[in-house]
């Protein structure tokens, strides 16, 4: 719904850049383009494409749950008949601070990946053209929103194509995919105040290690983003984590989905710990529980 908005209120984003033009600024802009690993399409065999946006210094768009401000990244793709795009692949993002609220996203540049499956048969076509609609809204000291239609050309053939100047960018966001890690178990309980995220780590995990893990969940408005996170261990060889439930009201149902990671990301670090959390929920709460 929120897209849609954005396209009826594009001269609204026009009046924005004549204001930063009046004042002799340059205007708040993101640049987006498609880009792959291989430029070659072989009949039935899936491959990984991605979103590559480019953002102005100090400026972030937003991830699927953008947190307390802001918006989801959104994209939707137009493909030749018989293609199809799996889900819209998130890296981890990093928090962004700004009392008293915290939101979700991306700074400097971002790729998102999805996986395009062409039909098992492309007898007689030579070449296919990708397409996609990628709308965002970029923040810094103000909002704006944006988008851009990206597209890119492939050739149709029985063999792998040499790798493009973009495949180790590709595989840098790939790679930083959430995805579940080795050892780990989890469990939620949930009522009306708050979610209790109970973690099992793997052995040899600390208390001080596990306090600088940070939960985000996939879905908007389950919690609130800028409450404290605070680990603390159970006689049960477990930690626990009290999320305060969003004013909003939204619930988690049976499974609470979302991400781990160290620390803020914001700015990046050299090596950062990330994986993803598939939690189901405990089937008997203890209400009384403090």
């Amino acid at each position: 719904m929120f897209y849609g908005l954005l396209r009826r209120i594009g001269g609204w984003a026009a009046l924005l850049a004549l204001a930063f033009l009046a004042r002799g600024e340059t205007p708040l802009a993101a640049s987006a383009r498609l880009i792959a690993a291989d430029r070659v399409i072989r009949p039935g065999v899936p491959f990984t494409v991605g979103i590559h946006i480019r953002l102005p210094e100090g400026a972030h768009i937003y991830y699927r749950n953008p947190g307390d401000a802001g918006l989801p990244t959104r994209v939707e793709w137009t493909l030749p008949p018989g293609f199809t795009a799996g889900p819209l692949q998130w890296p981890v993002p990093a928090r962004f601070a700004e009392p008293p609220l915290m939101s979700h996203g991306y700074a400097d540049e971002v790729v998102f990946p999805a996986v395009i499956t062409p039909p098992p048969r492309l007898d007689g076509i030579a070449a296919v053209r990708l397409a996609a609609r990628v709308d965002w809204l970029l923040c810094k000291e103000s909002c704006v929103p944006g988008g851009a239609d990206v597209a890119l050309g492939f050739r149709v053939g029985d063999a792998p194509g040499n790798p493009t100047p973009d495949a180790a960018l590709l595989a840098r966001f790939v790679a930083r995919v959430p995805a579940p890690a080795e050892g780990w178990r989890f469990h939620f309980e949930e009522d009306a105040r708050r979610l209790r995220l109970f973690a099992r780590a793997p052995a040899g995990w600390t208390p001080a290690r596990m306090r600088s893990l940070i939960f985000i969940p996939h879905a908007e408005d389950l919690t609130e983003p800028a409450a404290p996170q605070v680990w603390r261990a159970t006689e049960a060889g477990e930690y626990v984590l009290d999320l305060p439930k969003s004013a909003r009201g939204a619930a988690a149902g049976a499974r609470l989905e979302g991400i781990l990671r160290e620390g803020d990301g914001h700015p990046p670090r050299a090596e950062e710990l990330f994986f993803s959390v598939s939690a189901p929920a405990r089937s008997n709460p203890d209400p009384s529980a403090p």
